[in-house]
């Protein structure tokens, strides 16, 4: 733990210079509480620092209701690693539903959220309750990873006013990055590389 803290502590004092924005990302269960109290740490120290949710824990749902607030800024994802059944959602079906049960309660403490997802009907469901519920466009954005097909929905979510961040794995481990994300959906891996190297 002392490793972490001196390099994210390097981490944090480069973002402080340019103004930017830190997420710290959310590996397998055996390092949530880890993770957690990492960001618990630095969030005292910096205030432009958010962490990564993943809708397939039992346990997210009791985390996020802790850390939620209105300076609290958090990325829900689905989660990829593999779990025990007894920690985590194993169907499709209800990790979605965890999702959006995660997003709401986001959005009733005023906590900035990050729906990190490609999947077209979550992102319809949350579409429907953002609009029936009058959620403010000031308390979300939607995140994808960069050469995932979306058929036109990006483009639609920026004329309709929605924040848009596309995510471009960078650095001497982009290629594990990027692999372990396509595990959710391995059928969009060979396009999504094909675009990562593609020559205009």
């Amino acid at each position: 733990m002392t490793e972490v803290i001196k390099n994210v502590t390097k981490i944090i004092t480069e973002a402080k210079k340019f103004d930017n924005f830190l997420r710290i990302d959310m590996e397998s269960s055996k390092v949530t509480d880890q993770t957690i109290k990492i960001f618990e740490h630095f969030k005292k120290k910096y205030s432009e620092i958010g962490l990564v949710m993943q809708a397939y824990l039992f346990r997210t749902q009791s985390d996020i209701e802790i850390l939620s607030n209105i300076h609290f800024n958090a990325r829900i994802c689905k989660g990829i690693y593999k779990e025990k059944k007894q920690i985590s959602y194993d169907k499709p079906e209800d990790i979605k539903k965890n999702f959006l049960m995660l997003a709401k309660h986001m959005a009733k403490k005023k906590s900035y959220c990050g729906y990190a997802t490609h999947d077209q009907d979550l992102i319809e469901n949350l579409l429907n309750w953002i609009k029936d519920e009058n959620i403010s466009k000031e308390l979300f954005e939607f995140q994808v990873l960069f050469g995932v097909p979306m058929g036109g929905r990006l483009e639609s979510l920026i004329q309709n006013g929605f924040k848009v961040r596309v995510y471009v794995p960078f650095g001497p481990d982009w290629y594990d990055y990027s692999l372990r994300r396509l595990n959710e959906n391995p059928k969009i891996a060979t396009y999504v590389l094909k675009n990562l190297f593609k020559r205009e």
